[in-house]
């Protein structure tokens, strides 16, 4: 299973997850248990989450604007504390990087590194 990615009515890149993937996996950035629209737009690289009521997205949260060239690769509870963290990737440098999240607010920035010549980032 893997994300589509489309574009929205207003431009942005967006993945549409599925509630869940590969057992209890989900992208729940809100708490209320159901799956939120993580967003990138593809001009300013600005990133969001839309909150998501079934079909019905009820509000935008504005994350951060990314320097240029950042790309959202993918999103998951990396820290462990059960909500939702992003991984981005430098398209030109290959550099990762881990935004910790507490809902839709950031509250951390790691600098993984670089992968080696060959590898790449599975979706």
């Amino acid at each position: 299973m893997g994300d589509e990615r489309q574009h929205d009515r207003w431009g942005r890149q967006c993945w549409y997850p599925p509630s869940r993937l590969a057992g209890h996996y989900h992208r729940d950035f809100n708490g209320d248990g159901k799956a939120d629209l993580l967003l990138q737009n593809s001009i300013s690289g600005e990133v969001g989450v839309d909150e998501m009521d079934g079909n019905v997205a009820f509000k935008f949260d504005d994350i951060a604007t990314p320097d240029p060239g950042w790309v959202v690769k993918k999103a998951a509870d990396f820290t462990g504390h059960g909500g939702a963290d992003i991984l981005l990737q430098n398209n030109s440098t290959l550099q990762t990087q881990l935004w910790a999240m507490t809902g839709t607010a950031r509250t951390s920035v790691v600098n993984i590194g670089t992968p080696d010549p060959g590898w790449h980032i599975a979706a």
